[in-house]
């Protein structure tokens, strides 16, 4: 017997949704940072972290539009996603940040520790609204991925 999925697992998880939870959750890091970072590396460190930010967020937005769109295949298929996701998001960030770091001479260590930080804190608001989500729409023992 095959199981049949509930309207809201239709529907997915939906892009807009885990959006209003990345970007507030990297909005109040950065608002709580600037002027720290403004005492230890002045204007540079502030365009270190504009850039980090940048990055992290580019990158977060278009991992979460894929898991939003695999959410609508169902709960299995979405957590898979995400992992897999995650996974490609952390090895982008890397990338991104080796290249700010040889093609701008913005200073090394505000731009590590940003990217850092903002990848640790997106990274665990895509988790909360995944969970969410995934709460309300347990997968099924006979769906497949």
């Amino acid at each position: 017997m095959e199981a049949t999925m509930s309207e809201s697992q239709a529907k997915g998880v939906g892009f807009a949704g885990m959006i209003l939870w990345i970007v507030p959750a990297g909005l109040i890091l950065t608002a709580m940072g600037v002027y720290p970072t403004w005492k230890l590396g002045g204007g540079d460190g502030v365009r270190a972290m504009l850039a980090a930010k940048a990055v992290v967020l580019t990158v977060m937005v278009a991992s979460a539009a894929i898991v939003a769109r695999i959410s609508r295949r169902g709960p299995t298929s979405t957590a898979f996603a995400f992992v897999l996701c995650g996974l490609v998001v952390g090895a982008v960030c890397l990338a991104c940040t080796a290249g700010l770091w040889s093609a701008t001479d913005l200073p090394d260590e505000f731009v590590g520790v940003w990217v850092a930080l903002l990848f640790m804190v997106m990274m665990i608001a895509e988790s909360l609204k995944l969970a969410r989500w995934l709460l309300r729409n347990p997968p099924h023992r006979n769906q497949k991925p």
